[in-house]
């Protein structure tokens, strides 16, 4: 999903909230802050959890993963421009309550607080203050048989 509205505010160092209304029709672009960052989800094609999204990896604020693929039994995948169109020093905190649709039609508030931009990975690397970095990551399991999943 576009950076644009991730987690509610729009781009740009104002953090303007974006509006949510669950009663729009047609462009719709609005309902994706309900999302926050970008998600990588595992699908179960067999067994007990077949067909359940479950999420597997939460990008850093503003960014895009993409190009998921396997090495063996290593998952890569690409982090596009975290960060994205936002200021990342001073890093700034955001809260805001967003109202949600749930799946059987009532709704809900979720509170939500998060960091406005992004410092990663240079935050991992013991640099807080640096600047946000397209990264290319694998992941694997500890105790590896060969094979992903």
């Amino acid at each position: 999903m576009s950076t644009g509205t991730h987690n509610g505010f729009d781009v740009g160092a104002a953090a303007t909230p974006i509006v949510v209304d669950h009663r729009q029709t047609g462009s719709v672009t609005n309902l994706n802050a309900v999302f926050g960052n970008n998600w990588l989800l595992f699908i179960p094609t067999s067994g007990p959890n077949a067909g359940e999204a479950i999420p597997f990896a939460y990008g850093p604020p503003r960014c895009e993963m993409t190009g998921p693929t396997f090495v063996g039994d290593t998952l890569i995948i690409s982090v596009q421009h975290p960060g994205e169109d936002c200021p990342f020093t001073p890093q700034q905190t955001l809260s805001r309550s967003l109202e949600i649709l749930n799946l059987d039609g009532s709704l809900f508030n979720q509170t939500r607080t998060v960091p406005r931009g992004s410092n990663w990975p240079s935050n991992i690397e013991g640099n807080p203050q640096g600047p946000p970095k397209p990264s290319v990551i694998g992941i694997r399991r500890k105790e590896s048989s060969g094979r992903f999943v």
